[in-house]
């Protein structure tokens, strides 16, 4: 196809010329919008704290809770070979007395958080690995980098409809 014929096919569609600053213009237009339309979703997510803490601590609620029903099933298979709770040592009942007491609400997820240190104190289960914050900050920034991804997520119709409404504008029809 000649430059002619190009030209032709342009103003047969009714297509305006674009030099390549129209071009980084309208690239920087768009991207602003999905910029914008991000950071709109992102601040939609602060009243979401809750959530979205919840999502990225599950996998650490997951192992706790695999963790905590072996030590149950440790646990029992140890007072069955003992022959019964009354033969085991007096700290060792009181800890088994208790675990059977608070067990439904431990797996649950309804024992009161303020009270899990008894999970430990008097239960014995000491827990393998901890959700750690290493700074004042390091929980912020953590919700904020899931807000971040959760946002992209949320506002990626817009997005891809902003990069092919870029592209779209530089093809013809046929």
């Amino acid at each position: 196809m000649t430059a002619t014929q190009t030209q032709e096919q342009d103003s047969s569609e009714g297509l305006k010329r674009m030099s390549f600053g129209d071009h980084l213009d309208e690239l920087r237009r768009r991207l602003g919008r999905s910029m914008i339309a991000i950071a709109v979703c992102v601040f939609g997510m602060i009243p979401f704290k809750t959530e979205i803490t919840s999502v990225y601590a599950a996998p650490y609620r997951n192992m706790w809770m695999k963790g905590f029903v072996e030590y149950l099933e440790d646990f029992e298979e140890e007072v069955r070979s003992k022959g019964g709770a009354d033969n085991l040592h007096e700290s060792k009942r009181e800890a088994f007395d208790w675990l059977q007491k608070y067990e439904d609400e431990i797996k649950e997820g309804q024992f009161p958080e303020d009270q899990a240190h008894k999970i430990r104190d008097i239960g014995g289960y000491r827990v393998p690995y901890f959700l750690v914050s290493l700074s004042g900050l390091a929980d912020f920034w953590t919700f904020m980098a899931a807000s971040v991804l959760f946002a992209l997520i949320l506002a990626s119709p817009y997005v891809l409809f902003q990069m092919w409404a870029f592209v779209a504008a530089g093809l013809y029809r046929q």
